[in-house]
Order: C-alpha cells, then sequence, then structure tokens
C-alpha cells in the first residue's frame, strides 16, 4: 500500500533548508542560462534529455541531444571539464533532474534547467 509522502515519516537526514540550499545550488533558471551561454558558453554544455522526436521539433539553440534512456551508454562524448545543464520538457517532467543525478554519480559536473523547455 502506497502512502502519500505527506502521511510517512520525515527523513531527518537533510534538513528543509539544507535540501532547499543545495537544491538551488544545482538548478538553473531560463535567465541563469541564458547568461552563461551569452557569457560563458566554453564552460558549459546544454543536454537536451528528451527523446530524439521532442528534439527534432524544438530545442534550445546549440543543446545536445541524448535522450535520458540512452544517456548511461553514451557518456563518453561528455567533458568532464565542463558544467553540463540538463533539461526536459517542463517542471513536471523529472528526466532532467534523474539525468542530471546520474551525471553527478559519474562525475560530472550538473545542473537542471528549472521549468524544463517550456
Amino acid at each position: 500500500m502506497n502512502t502519500h509522502a505527506l502521511d510517512r515519516p520525515m527523513n531527518r537526514a537533510l534538513g528543509a533548508e539544507e535540501y532547499l540550499r543545495a537544491k538551488l545550488a544545482y538548478e538553473t533558471t531560463p535567465h541563469g542560462l541564458n547568461l552563461l551561454l551569452e557569457r560563458r558558453p566554453e564552460k558549459i554544455v546544454v543536454l537536451d534529455v528528451r527523446d530524439k522526436a521532442s528534439y527534432e521539433k524544438e530545442h534550445i539553440k546549440g543543446a545536445l541531444n541524448i535522450p535520458e534512456s540512452e544517456l548511461s551508454s553514451r557518456l563518453e562524448g561528455l567533458p568532464k571539464e565542463r558544467t553540463i545543464v540538463t533539461y526536459s520538457w517542463d517542471a513536471t517532467c523529472t528526466l532532467a533532474p534523474q539525468a542530471a543525478m546520474e551525471l553527478a554519480r559519474r562525475g560530472f559536473k550538473v545542473q537542471f534547467l528549472a521549468g524544463g523547455l517550456e
């Protein structure tokens, strides 16, 4: 039986303030991403983790496309010295944070785009 998150005991390993501070450190806003692309494009890689058809329909200019489901098998070409900014559809889609978490687990510097493409 699944219980709602609010009905489960809280995990006290990380308090709300620490969680939110960490979350903000690893996400960027559309405005923040635009500033990075304008001022320091050599420092980042923008990675669209949606499916190929969605990428072909629309994407952020200059973004690479590696669907989240293929990410673990396509890491060789990604630079570890640059921050990889992942994005997906919208704020309700968890693909970008999941991809960022996988990349971080493998030693990449990461952020994800808050709110996604929409």
